[in-house]
């Protein structure tokens, strides 16, 4: 019976600390943005990737006062 609730408690613990994680991992990838100078980066990218791309830089600078 102990052992059951020790193991309860670790499952709840890995549940919290999991969700945790996944946050983490939201806001990183989010916040995450990469600076091109050199075209060589982009090179055989499809014109809607690069597109999109675009737009995104766009739109982050626009906000950036």
């Amino acid at each position: 019976m102990i052992k059951k609730s020790i193991l309860t408690r670790f499952n709840r613990e890995l549940a919290k600390l999991s969700q945790k994680f996944e946050e983490n991992v939201l806001e990183a990838t989010k916040k995450f943005g990469k600076l091109i100078t050199d075209k060589k980066e982009i090179e055989g990218l499809p014109a809607t990737a690069l597109g999109l791309a675009a737009q995104t830089a766009v739109s982050k600078t626009s906000c950036v006062t």
